[in-house]
């Protein structure tokens, strides 16, 4: 990485290592750059500020400023460690009216958890299992999911709009399956009229309906 100053001296500032990320997670911040203290006090004083000074002033609250006259050019190199995929399962029942069955009703859950203990995920396994299953969390939406569409294919007559049955993968990862599937949808996007995503509903709670949306 080279910093450029007004007076057109030149810093190398270098960064070793590796840093792996989930590209899908928006949260990871922008990547940090360390270097010497010689070439911050450099650089900062070609745009007019003392590196001393600065650092009195970070007593307060962090502010973010431009700093005239200083650009910076940064060259990353970047592969990918690994790749993995899951699957989505997808069922469609057909309307029964001639012109509503171009519509489409979803009902929705997703099939994975997060993973096993020392992830960093809070999960804790129960007694010798080394896997935390998400019973609840969403095994229990992916069996409503699979319960609604068996009772709905015995109903007669059927439902006038179609219904999609969707179990999703990767979803405690960055909505993975579910933005896979707004990418390369198996149906028109502007004919679906609902999604009805369920999210942990084994809790037995008697007397508590929660609905989010």
């Amino acid at each position: 990485m080279r910093q450029r100053s007004s007076a057109s001296a030149r810093y190398r500032i270098r960064q070793s290592g590796v840093v792996t990320r989930n590209p899908s997670q928006s949260a990871f911040g922008p990547p940090a750059f360390r270097t010497r203290e010689a070439t911050a006090r450099a650089v900062l004083a070609g745009a007019g500020i003392d590196l001393d000074s600065a650092r009195a002033a970070m007593a307060g609250p962090v502010t973010v400023r431009a700093l005239p006259g200083v650009s910076v050019r940064i060259a990353v190199r970047q592969r990918v460690l690994d790749r993995a995929s899951a699957p989505n399962v997808i069922g469609i029942l057909e309307g029964s009216d001639p012109r509503l069955k171009r519509q489409y009703l979803f009902l929705t859950g997703h099939m994975d958890h997060i993973g096993t203990p020392g992830a960093g995920e809070g999960c804790s396994a129960r007694g010798g299992d080394s896997i935390c299953n998400g019973a609840d969390d969403d095994a229990s939406g992916t069996t409503a999911v699979i319960e609604a569409a068996d009772a709905f294919s015995r109903l007669m007559p059927r439902p006038k709009r179609s219904l999609v049955f969707m179990t999703v993968s990767g979803e405690e990862r960055g909505l993975w399956g579910s933005q896979y599937f707004s990418e390369h949808p198996t149906v028109p996007l502007g004919d679906v009229v609902a999604d009805l995503s369920i999210d942990m509903v084994g809790r037995k709670w008697k007397d508590t309906i929660v609905a989010i949306g």
